[in-house]
């Protein structure tokens, strides 16, 4: 009996995690397609522009968020024979390149562990 209520218990604690994890995929979604409604481009031209700021470059992560009012694309690529990553973030309005920062493997570590230091950025690359 008291083996029965424990699975009962553990399949009812299973349920409700496989049900939150659905809804926070789903509330993600939900977002990103809301952010993406507001956007002038589109994701593919968005890349296209990135990787025309960073040639020979392979886009490994990409996202579109919305900080302080700017909605902006943005995407880490590596080149292939080059330390570290280029992060590059195109304006989801205008379509322009709004910045490129690279980040070496030492300064990555560095901001991952939530240094303020990073990589040196140009504004307004790509105009």
């Amino acid at each position: 009996m008291k083996r029965v209520k424990l699975f009962t218990v553990l399949g009812v604690v299973a349920a409700v995690g496989v049900g939150m994890a659905a809804f926070k995929a789903n509330d993600q979604q939900a977002q990103q397609a809301a952010l993406q409604a507001k956007a002038n481009i589109t994701e593919a031209q968005a890349r296209a522009l990135a990787l025309a700021a960073v040639p020979g470059g392979t886009i490994v992560e990409s996202e579109l968020e919305d900080e302080d009012g700017q909605l902006a694309y943005t995407f880490d690529i590596t080149v292939p024979g080059q330390a570290g990553t280029s992060e590059v973030s195109v304006d989801a309005i205008t379509g322009k390149v709004s910045a490129v920062k690279q980040d070496t493997d030492d300064e990555e570590n560095e901001d991952d562990s939530d240094s303020d230091d990073g990589g040196a950025e140009q504004e307004g690359a790509g105009k």
